[in-house]
């Protein structure tokens, strides 16, 4: 758990591992190119990562996106919604 992970392409698993970069230390995004995704992985196996830092990353995925934690959020949508008004509808 907690291992960096090397994406290459576009689309939204580009963003998400851009936009939580820092929080989580989730690796990193590449263009689809050989010389780039070569760097990720350089620089993965170069950076030092001791057991408290890979905890961090799989205790931050854990909370955010785990099937748990998703499930949980999918839940409390669902409950909001359940609770809203309904929508009045006009006759035909």
């Amino acid at each position: 758990m907690g291992t960096p992970v090397i994406y290459a392409g576009p689309g939204p698993v580009r963003d998400f591992m851009t936009e939580h970069r820092a929080e989580a230390s989730l690796g990193s995004a590449h263009d689809y190119d050989i010389d780039e995704v070569l760097s990720g992985l350089r620089a993965v196996f170069a950076a030092a990562r001791d057991a408290d830092g890979r905890r961090r990353t799989a205790e931050w995925a854990a909370r955010n996106v785990s099937l748990r934690s998703v499930a949980q959020r999918a839940v409390v949508a669902v409950g909001e919604a359940l609770r809203m008004e309904p929508v009045k509808r006009g006759r035909r």
